[in-house]
């Protein structure tokens, strides 16, 4: 997050079946996923940034997601 790790950052395994089950990064900014669906798989981070000398808002949020379409395994 501005080009640092964002330690404790909530990432979401699973944004479009599960969207509510997070994990959490480490200091490092570094979380291990387990990828649970076979076809696409939807990784998400939000974050949001207080914005204390902007009258206009008191917060900006961000979205990243990542998509990572698996093979069928039998």
């Amino acid at each position: 997050f501005h080009g640092k790790p964002l330690a404790g950052a909530e990432v979401i395994n699973d944004y479009l079946n599960n969207a509510h089950v997070t994990v959490t990064a480490n200091a490092e900014g570094k979380a291990v996923l387990k990828v649970t669906s076979e076809g696409l798989n939807v990784i998400a981070l939000e974050a949001t940034e207080k914005t204390p000398d902007d009258v206009n808002a008191d917060e900006i949020y961000y979205n990243a997601t990542l998509s990572v379409s698996l093979p069928h395994v039998e």
